[in-house]
């Protein structure tokens, strides 16, 4: 099936939104510290061993000035598990001070404001405006920017021309659930390596963009 590029991303959204009707994050969480801290441990790490870790860190810190307070070197302990614990306790104890200074301990629900938290880049940013706030945002990630080059959305998958492309093409309303969608269908069928084109519900629609013996 041939679609124009109006038509392609309204198809995708009407499809994925058949196998993801509900947004539901990955990190296990209850109130905006706790995804802060998880998107913070999230790096470089599966989402399965956060939670794991994530489980019991919480028994310990449930505010920004717990963070605050507990040491440098208990914060590395409880954090090990996830890989690059130096730079990410790091990351969270200037966050955290950062919060308390600049914010009176509340997570900000803007981008403008995120983005200059210690430890908070581009995507960490949009994702806690899109899972704790419910705001419009497009969270791009590897798998984001894996399908967007499979569908040829992009010819480039770098952060920003994705976004671009996104925002040009889908309602506002819809940005956070369409690139959630394909965060959802990357990590379970449009896989990095093995993708399952002959179980997916875009085979007739996908380019399949540099992939080969999949029909």
């Amino acid at each position: 099936m041939v679609l124009n590029k109006t038509n392609i991303y309204s198809e995708i959204l009407h499809r994925l939104n058949i196998l993801y009707p509900e947004i539901k994050s990955n990190l296990n969480f209850n109130t905006p510290f706790e995804f802060y801290v998880a998107i913070v441990l999230a790096a470089q790490c599966t989402d399965e061993k956060v939670n794991t870790v994530t489980k019991e860190l919480f028994k310990r810190i449930k505010s920004f000035e717990d963070l605050d307070r507990i040491s440098l070197e208990e914060l590395e302990e409880a954090i090990h598990s996830t890989g690059f614990y130096h730079n990410k306790a790091k990351s969270l104890k200037e966050g955290a001070k950062y919060i308390i200074k600049h914010f009176n301990s509340t997570l900000p629900n803007n981008f403008n404001d995120l983005i200059k938290i210690p430890g908070l880049g581009r995507k960490s940013s949009y994702a806690i405006l899109g899972y704790v706030f419910n705001k419009s945002a497009i969270v791009v990630d590897t798998h984001v920017k894996r399908l967007a080059m499979r569908l040829a959305l992009v010819k480039k998958a770098d952060p920003i021309t994705v976004e671009r492309e996104i925002s040009s093409n889908v309602e506002e309303k819809n940005w956070f659930k369409f690139s959630y969608m394909l965060n959802q269908h990357g990590r379970t069928i449009c896989t990095a390596k093995n993708p399952k084109c002959q179980e997916c519900i875009l085979n007739d629609i996908c380019p399949k963009v540099g992939i080969s013996n999949n029909k």
